[in-house]
């Protein structure tokens, strides 16, 4: 507290002495930022030198940035506000009164006379312990104000008086408020049962501060880490050695197992609980146990960077790792070279994660049957493949078709294709990105890509995405994959025709061309006949046609029929007898429809989804 005091006063002055004052300040900048923030509460106001930062204006901080200037500016304000204090505000109990219930530290710029009123005094410190110190003599040798004081800051038990750090009550009050204060107690309580046990019940490492005697009591230590598992630390080595308190310590904090007896350590069910509550304590159990499959198991369930604790052993396992890689991809980076070497290990893990395919040895990188299952497991290992099999059409393939499946798209769902697809392949950039030029320049390939997944076009050659063919069915397959077709195709109407009836929202990408053509636009809107075609048409059609009255009149006019005719279709549905609803079919008396009469309905009646 002495080394607080003097950095408190030693801020104090230096705001007065210009250039010095813009070093301090700038250091107080960067507590009262980042430094006070991550402090507790309780310790701020214990802290003289903390506590004046807290209370410390930013304000003044960047005024006094300025040498000289700011000193002034400071030095002045100060000076009036003690001259204004002096005379009349800080000389009348009700202001003082209402000053110390909102701020209790503002006691100390309170009169003399005030400083010693009890009401006032009370009111300050039971809202900040500290207050107390600003309050006159008699007020701080009083044992019910020191009461007040530690029940609101226990810390402030380091300022009172000797005789309360004798008292049982006023220490007890202090400690269960915050149990770090028993060391500011006197050696007797120190070395008292009940005290020492109410302080580690509310901070587990005050037991830091009591006596060797206490730290042997079973009782007491199990009340400690049970609150904080760290502070097995600090217990007696009977105890670190005792293995119902080892076990609540891990319990509470799993790395609390590095504090334990090497006895203890060598115990299993001590060891399962702590790499359960935290995998990487498995680093601290005896050898023994990290040679046991079930711990260290159990420890990268928890945390999966727990296996490079396991033994050497263990991890040239092939049933151990295998196991490992079921329950984390990334612990097959801790296998043994081995391993990754072996195929039918490296099948069953690319099975399971197809991108531990990059932990593979270059010879099953090379393997066709090791890539094939990645690539159906996650396209993307694609990228991990060797350059022959990344030039193998059965492979990329492959990995083209389970790109599509793992985001199985609605075409007609314009606002599910745009957002998450997209977003899905521009994150991706695409599984042929990894395929070799001559594949992507292959025809018969690239036809059969885009007609798994129409976003392919984006990997293909420049000369196949000005390949009507190529364009034609991957935007069939997938409208916005009309964003990827050549310049020329972008212009094409029968293209931008397929890619708009697939799906609504490519329209953004047919050229500038096709969007001020008059006829294609009233063409594709009265083919496709959708009504949300209108809105979506005017909203990316020219300037020009936008502008049309005429235009957008025969637009409205389209929409609108083809939202009659949706309406109709839908009142002709439940007009026919073999409609059912849910419920008429789900019910026991009801017939079922047959299976190709209900395809045949959904066939007839799509309709556009919002």
């Amino acid at each position: 507290m002495g080394v607080s005091k003097c950095l408190r006063y030693a801020d104090q002055i230096s705001d007065y002495i210009p250039v010095v004052s813009t070093a301090t300040n700038l250091i107080d900048f960067f507590q009262k930022c980042v430094v006070l923030p991550s402090m507790s509460k309780n310790f701020v106001a214990g802290s003289h030198y903390y506590h004046h930062l807290d209370q410390k204006k930013f304000l003044r901080c960047v005024v006094l940035l300025i040498p000289v200037l700011g000193n002034v500016i400071v030095g002045y304000c100060d000076l009036t506000h003690r001259k204004n204090r002096s005379n009349n505000s800080m000389d009348d109990p009700n202001t003082v009164l209402t000053a110390v219930r909102e701020c209790g530290s503002t006691l100390r710029n309170a009169s003399d006379r005030l400083r010693g009123d009890d009401t006032i005094v009370m009111a300050a410190t039971l809202q900040d312990g500290c207050a107390l110190e600003s309050a006159s003599v008699w007020h701080r040798m009083n044992k019910i104000f020191r009461i007040a004081a530690v029940n609101q800051n226990g810390m402030t038990l380091e300022c009172a008086a000797p005789w309360h750090r004798c008292d049982k009550e006023v220490v007890l009050a202090a400690v269960q408020q915050n149990g770090l204060a028993l060391q500011f107690a006197s050696k007797q309580l120190q070395d008292d049962r009940e005290v020492v046990l109410a302080a580690v019940k509310q901070n587990g490492l005050a037991i830091i501060h009591a006596n060797d005697r206490m730290k042997n009591d079973p009782h007491i230590g199990l009340a400690a880490v049970a609150q904080n598992g760290l502070s097995l630390e600090h217990v007696s080595d009977r105890l670190k050695n005792t293995e119902n308190v080892v076990v609540a310590a891990v319990r509470q904090n799993g790395l609390a197992i590095q504090f334990a007896s090497q006895n203890v350590k060598k115990h299993k069910n001590t060891v399962l609980n702590a790499v359960l509550q935290n995998g990487l304590a498995i680093q601290y159990a005896d050898d023994t146990l990290k040679n046991d499959p079930e711990v260290v198991l159990q420890a990268i369930q928890q945390n999966v960077l727990a296996i490079q604790y396991a033994s050497g052993r263990l991890k040239k396992e092939t049933q151990f790792m295998q196991k490992a890689v079921q329950q984390n991809g990334s612990a097959i980076e801790f296998a043994d070279p081995l391993l990754t070497d072996d195929k039918d290990f490296m099948l069953a893990a690319v099975h399971k994660y197809g991108l531990t395919l990059r932990n593979a040895s270059k010879k099953l990188q090379d393997d066709f049957d090791v890539v094939l299952e990645a690539v159906t497991q996650c396209g993307m290992a694609l990228r991990n493949a060797s350059p022959q099999q990344q030039n193998n059409e059965k492979i990329a393939l492959a990995a083209v078709r389970q790109s599509r499946q793992v985001h199985e798209f609605n075409g007609n769902d314009p606002k599910n294709d745009n957002t998450a697809a997209r977003a899905y392949f521009k994150q991706h950039r695409g599984v042929l990105e990894y395929a070799s030029d001559r594949l992507r320049d292959n025809k018969a390939f690239m036809l059969a890509a885009v007609r798994e997944n129409g976003f392919a076009l984006r990997n293909a050659s420049k000369r196949l995405r000005d390949d009507k063919g190529v364009v034609m069915a991957a935007v069939t397959q997938t409208g916005l994959a009309l964003e990827y077709a050549s310049d020329r195709l972008s212009n094409d109407a029968e293209a931008a025709l397929a890619a708009v009836q697939q799906n609504l929202m490519a329209f953004e990408y047919a050229s500038s061309a096709l969007k001020d053509d008059k006829d294609f636009i009233l063409t594709a809107v009265q083919e496709i006949g959708a009504w949300l075609l209108g809105p979506w048409v005017l909203r990316y059609a020219s300037e020009r046609l936008r502008s049309d009255s005429e235009f957008k009149s025969r637009v409205d006019r389209i929409a609108n029929d083809a939202l009659d005719t949706e309406r109709n279709s839908k009142i002709r549905l439940r007009q026919n007898p073999a409609y059912r609803t849910y419920d008429d079919i789900s019910s026991q008396n009801a017939e079922p429809l047959p299976i190709r009469q209900l395809m045949s309905f959904s066939q007839r009646n799509r309709q556009v989804i919002l």
